[in-house]
């Protein structure tokens, strides 16, 4: 059973990151902040294909309902694929999201 997750992003914290480093991290401007938005992980990895939609997605409004609505959605989604359907997320580089066909959506 492959666990698919949706995680909210963090706000950047300068302290944490520099304890981190052990160095301070460098200088970002304000123009430079993109927000991250939600992400969609399976098990435990970050599923790039839906989390960077959800990224630009996210980017591009201000309200971010839509996005975490979404990003429920896709989990759903990701989880029939791969625990219903049998699609496997980490085989010969194939995604899930890319290999549906229409018998899926009908499913």
């Amino acid at each position: 059973m492959i666990k698919v997750s949706v995680h909210e992003s963090k706000s950047f914290d300068p302290a944490v990151i520099s304890r981190l480093l052990e160095d301070e991290p460098l200088p970002t401007r304000h123009e430079d902040d993109v927000p991250m938005g939600p992400s969609l992980t399976l098990d435990g990895r970050v599923h790039r294909p839906t989390s960077d939609f959800l990224r630009s997605y996210a980017g591009a409004r201000a309200e971010s309902g839509t996005a975490r609505r979404y990003a429920s959605d896709l989990r759903g989604w990701l989880d029939f694929l791969c625990n219903v359907r049998g699609y496997h997320p980490h085989e010969d580089y194939r995604d899930p999201v890319f290999l549906a066909s229409e018998q899926d959506f009908a499913a």
